[in-house]
């Protein structure tokens, strides 16, 4: 059986002492329990099943944005640059919206459309959890306690020597080590550094490394970060004892022991800055030096896997700055495992590591796997790569194009600049994984808590597919990056982009053929286009980005029209000598309800019940309109009131008010 979810009951503390409750804009509908597979797929080639085509009209409830794609020439010559890297007017050009030959003239592109849509009948209709990445996800946990902090400083530290509550570390173990970076090519390998009194790299006090030439408190940065100076090597190491905690290691305190140039009983090394984790608490007041390069000792290869997981992580934005590792001869730090094997590497002694089991681990094999077909893959068509089958869809979206816009077409002139949106973090494992009591993970208690790493596919799984919030009719001002923001961000403002997009109350229409459906099928698209939930309540799709911030609500309008076959082929023209129309408007109640049968009856449960299954009442919730109170759905505060530390664990989508 798949881990169940448990609900937190106790409330965090933040670092002011305030109660707080673990929120996002975002929330999951759970894996599904069983794979619902359809028997058989009809042939394109013979004419059969249903025909026809959904007509939709679809208007925007919060602006809404599609960004435009690159022309040729803009690609050829703009593609390799970051958008902060643009001049102002081709950063104008990149924030149009979506469109073909008129910039004024928006359109939605069919793809956007065909992937909402399917990622509904996905859920709604059962279907394989397919598209997990098989990487590792790679983490940090200096100083944060609980389960995970537990166990990444077991990994750099080793377990703790202390007695009588006392606690004793090594820092760090010898498992970690100094280096150079040595390319060949696209072969990326490490040269070992030199070895002496048994360290590769020793630390440096401020006050020693100031002697260096070095000032400590200068602002650090990626070109000014690793100094050539020479060291007199300790001896052995040494305890450090601060705050009931004693950390053994080797380290440079005398000023006389740094120098710029060479002397006597002097190593060459390199001092590697890096900056402070943040608060005064954590004010660091030693910085590293790694040996210079053994010539003796055999390169250790970086296997491509590592150095890809490396590269991913190290590009992604983070708001604080790091030192990159891509230049031959790069100083850094690596770890090994038992057998000196490379278990990973990174800029600073405590480099962030590789969980040890992939993500899609985390999905139960059963719902993962190639055999069958879905019902998504029966309708929107599938390629199979291990077994090399593939079939068409059988549904075709045409762009959406514009209708009309009452209050305008534009939210704005010009482009505007949007809160920063940073980048999906599963490795927040609260809000990710799955906390099961039964399974030891207390979501009230932070060193109990289930993560990639300890935890085995058998304790916890996925949250299951992520869908946002709606926040009702937003307006610029809850879009906009705040002013005082953008004045005091250092440029080029790199985490920031431009867009410009569609006003509330634009209307857009499209069209979605399909061919060959089964009824069952054709009633799937049409409760995910409908959305048929609770009496009295209404519910909105979600499109384009900035759905964080509730951008992208749409209201959906779906006509259905069914190919007459005796209409067909009865007549060819219609008394106007137009073209005959061979269509019947239809009733889609009847198609849904064959849907609903068919996924119940293979699950095994009342027909008559589909709103009442608790995944299905999640997907329904988190498409309700206008959306919870917009506190409830807000994202954690890191900085401020470091919420994120925390770990609380999110709720799931019926239970994100505090009991």
């Amino acid at each position: 059986m798949i881990p169940n979810h448990d609900n937190p009951t106790k409330m965090r503390r933040d670092r002011r002492g305030n109660k707080f409750w673990a929120f996002a804009p975002y929330n999951f509908v759970p894996l599904p329990e069983n794979v619902v597979y359809v028997d058989s797929i009809p042939d394109l080639s013979v004419y059969s099943s249903l025909n026809g085509y959904i007509q939709c009209s679809m208007t925007t409830e919060s602006p809404l944005y599609t960004r435009c794609g690159m022309s040729p020439d803009f690609f050829s010559e703009y593609n390799d640059k970051k958008f902060y890297e643009l001049t102002h007017e081709k950063q104008k050009e990149r924030a149009q919206f979506f469109h073909l030959n008129n910039e004024n003239c928006p359109i939605i592109p069919g793809s956007s459309l065909r992937g909402m849509v399917r990622s509904l009948v996905e859920i709604a209709g059962y279907a394989k959890v397919q598209y997990v990445t098989d990487e590792k996800l790679v983490f940090r946990a200096v100083g944060e306690g609980g389960s995970l902090g537990g166990y990444y400083l077991s990994k750099m530290l080793g377990p703790n020597q202390g007695e009588n509550g006392k606690k004793w570390l090594q820092y760090p173990l010898p498992k970690v080590r100094g280096g150079y970076l040595k390319k060949n090519g696209s072969q990326w390998s490490i040269k070992p550094a030199k070895e002496h009194n048994g360290e590769t790299f020793v630390h440096v006090e401020y006050k020693a490394a100031n002697c260096g030439g070095h000032n400590p408190k200068d602002e650090y940065n990626n070109t000014d970060d690793c100094i050539n100076v020479f060291i007199h090597p300790p001896t052995n190491r040494t305890e450090r004892t601060n705050r009931g905690l004693t950390l053994y290691l080797a380290v440079v305190e005398d000023p006389s022991h740094v120098s710029q140039h060479s002397k006597p009983e002097f190593e060459k090394a390199v001092l590697v800055r890096s900056g402070h984790m943040g608060g005064r608490r954590n004010e660091k007041h030693m910085h590293c030096a790694i040996y210079e390069p053994d010539d003796d000792v055999d390169l250790i290869d970086i296997p491509d896997e590592i150095r890809s997981l490396y590269e991913k992580d190290r590009d992604k934005t983070r708001g604080y700055k790091t030192r990159y590792i891509k230049y031959d001869g790069d100083p850094l730090f690596y770890l090994v495992d038992d057998q000196d094997k490379l278990v990973f590497f990174g800029p600073t002694m405590m480099l962030r590591l590789p969980y040890d089991t992939p993500v899609n681990h985390f999905v139960p094999e059963e719902l993962r796997s190639s055999e069958g077909i879905d019902l998504a893959e029966a309708i929107f068509g599938y390629i199979n790569g291990k077994k090399n089958t593939a079939n068409a869809g059988r549904v075709f979206f045409t762009d959406a194009t514009l209708e009309c816009a009452n209050d305008g077409i534009w939210s704005t002139k010009e482009p505007i600049t949007p809160k920063i949106l940073a980048s999906p973090k599963p490795t927040s494992f609260p809000h990710y994984l799955v906390q099961d009591k039964d399974k030891g993970h207390d979501p009230d208690k932070k060193n109990s808590l289930a993560h990639y790493a300890e935890s085995t596919p058998e304790e916890t799984v996925s949250r299951g597919s992520k869908k946002y919030w709606h926040k009702g009719k937003i307006t610029l001002k809850d879009i906009k990056a705040d002013p005082e923001e953008l004045r005091k961000s250092p440029k080029p403002h790199k985490q920031y982009t431009s867009i410009r997009p569609v006003n509330n109350n634009v209307t857009f229409s499209f069209n979605i053929y399909f061919e060959n459906l089964h009824d069952f099928e054709l009633g799937a698209m049409l409760w995910v286009l409908n959305l048929p939930g609770e009496t009295g309540k209404e519910y909105r799709h979600k499109l384009g980005m900035g759905k964080p911030l509730g951008m992208g609500a749409v209201k959906i309008e779906p006509k259905l029209h069914v190919q007459n076959r005796d209409k067909r082929y009865s007549r060819l023209f219609d008394d106007n000598s137009n073209w005959a129309e061979p269509l019947n408007d239809a009733d889609p109640g009847s198609f849904i309800e064959k849907f609903k049968q068919y996924v119940m009856n293979a699950l095994g449960y009342d027909a008559n019940k589909f709103n009442e299954v608790e995944r299905i009442k999640m997907l329904l919730k988190m498409l309700e309109w206008p959306g919870p109170d917009t506190s409830l759905t807000r994202y954690l505060q890191s900085v401020r009131n470091n919420e994120y530390k925390e770990r609380a664990v999110l709720p799931d989508p019926l239970n994100i008010s505090p009991p």
